[in-house]
């Protein structure tokens, strides 16, 4: 699968109709969702409303499995389908869910990758500044992951967000105090321009450098901040921002002519990107020079008055859904918070009987599942000799190693005083057997002194396993062998075939 992700786009639609293939093929649900997923993120243009649908179900598998990283992953490929299709209403409302899954639990490092792809989303909206903050968030994971090319790659386009929030607020007439906001720019920029190790940043900082430069009004400096670093190895993206910020940079030292050459090469390169923002930019400023050179006076008003009404309809369009999406974020968090906490255990912060009960009713899609039933052995002698809160502290310690030891996607839930079940999908007996026997020797093994003088811990296990339609029998099948275990004398796993 790891080849998939990195096919050419020649081979794309090759790569397509194998992991459609080998999806139709595949039982196990979290594989078929990762199958979906590395074909979704192929992104074949001509494929979009097939792979959309891909991302979706994808999407509901991880939900269903509960791996939010890949879900969010699914959700901010299906946003950015449905912005190819024109469906910018469907973006906004996968834009949304890929937060929430992001929220709930996603690692810095995924979501630092998620949030940055929708803030390219919504940069692509014209919504700069909800592109921003997602921006910053990217940042702030990137940083805690001390990733020094996340932050930088974050920078990027926080300076590119802020640079264009301002250019469009004066392209469509709004009055706004600007200056905070370049010099921030400016700031990010010449970091960017002298710190960063990579040659892609040493190219685009002094892009960006120059750029800010213009709109402040100095021209001779951006000029000679550009000729400081060559375009030589960028790509034709990047190659046609730079040809833009130079053309605005000829503009401004009076030689509109030679300015022409370059945004016709910069308007081709933002269109095959499909850069709608970038797009409009490169027709803005065509105008401009167009203008000053005596060019077609009229229709360069026509075009700056075309790229006005197309910025300000979007703006609106994008303004009001970028209001909306932070309200649907509101209120699926809170959602979401009251569904947590109806099924959390608040001692522990893992499940509690509700959560542990519908789990077993949602496992009858499962083709093997197998439940463990976990009980801390002679806990009320704890009680008694430590006291409660000893013992309080000994039961979401025991659950944090229940956590420790099993996949993200299953599930641990307190559901007795001091009985704990686990749900883990996919797994046979022998392997079920395995994770149970490392939680029972992690439990044994732990120094628990710091917690109570003397203080010794063990707990007993059963185990079963079998179809997924018959996990409710088969929790009843591992409480038999959890009285097994303490019949054979406790701190010890137990297990019992479906």
């Amino acid at each position: 699968m790891e080849g998939a992700y990195a096919a050419t786009e020649d081979d794309a639609p090759g790569w397509a109709d194998r992991l459609r293939n080998a999806a139709a093929e595949v039982a196990d649900d979290h594989d078929r969702a990762r199958l979906l997923l590395a074909r979704a993120g192929l992104h074949v243009h001509d494929r979009a409303a097939e792979l959309l649908s891909d991302a979706e179900e994808a999407a509901a598998l991880f939900e269903s499995v509960g791996d939010l990283e890949r879900r969010a992953q699914c959700e901010t490929i299906a946003a950015e389908l449905c912005v190819a299709l024109d469906d910018v209403g469907a973006a906004v409302t996968h834009a949304v869910a890929a937060v929430v899954a992001v929220d709930s639990g996603a690692s810095d490092e995924v979501a630092s990758d998620v949030l940055h792809r929708l803030g390219e989303l919504w940069a692509g909206l014209f919504a700069f500044d909800e592109a921003l903050r997602l921006y910053e968030l990217s940042g702030s994971a990137g940083r805690r992951l001390r990733s020094a090319w996340r932050v930088e790659r974050a920078n990027v386009e926080i300076v590119e967000a802020l640079v264009s929030w301002v250019r469009l607020d004066r392209l469509v007439g709004v009055e706004a105090w600007t200056e905070d906001r370049l010099v921030r720019a400016e700031g990010l920029a010449r970091e960017l321009a002298s710190g960063a190790d990579a040659v892609a940043y040493l190219v685009e900082g002094p892009r960006l450098l120059a750029d800010v430069l213009c709109e402040q009004g100095r021209p001779e400096e951006a000029w000679l901040t550009l000729l400081a670093a060559p375009a030589d190895g960028t790509d034709g993206y990047r190659l046609g921002r730079r040809l833009l910020v130079e053309a605005r940079c000829l503009r401004l030292l009076g030689q509109p002519e030679r300015a022409v050459a370059n945004l016709e090469r910069a308007l081709a390169d933002t269109h095959e990107a499909g850069d709608r923002a970038g797009a409009l930019f490169v027709l803005d400023e065509c105008a401009a020079c167009r203008d000053a050179a005596g060019d077609g006076h009229g229709a360069a008003a026509d075009a700056r008055a075309l790229a006005g009404l197309l910025w300000h309809s979007q703006q609106r369009r994008a303004g009001a859904l970028a209001a909306g999406a932070v309200r649907a974020v509101r209120a699926e968090l809170e959602r979401r918070q009251v569904l947590r906490s109806a099924e959390q255990d608040p001692l522990t912060a893992v499940g509690n009987r509700l959560a542990f009960e519908r789990r077993l009713d949602r496992s009858g899609d499962q083709t093997v599942v197998a439940v463990l039933v976990v009980d801390l052995d002679r806990f009320d002698e704890i009680n008694d000799a430590h006291g409660r809160g000893i013992g309080d502290e000994v039961l979401a310690r025991v659950a944090a190693v229940l956590r420790v030891e099993v996949r993200d996607r299953d599930l641990v839930a307190r559901y007795g005083g001091d009985e704990f079940g686990v749900v883990l999908d996919g797994l046979d007996l022998r392997a079920a057997h395995a994770v149970a026997e490392r939680i029972r020797r992690r439990v044994t093994e732990a120094d628990w002194s710091d917690v109570g003088p003397g203080l010794g811990v063990t707990v007993s296990i059963g185990v079963a396993a079998g179809p997924g339609r018959d996990a409710r029998r088969l929790h009843q099948r591992a409480d038999v062998s959890l009285y097994e275990a303490k019949r054979a004398g406790r701190d010890r796993v137990v297990t019992i075939g479906g």
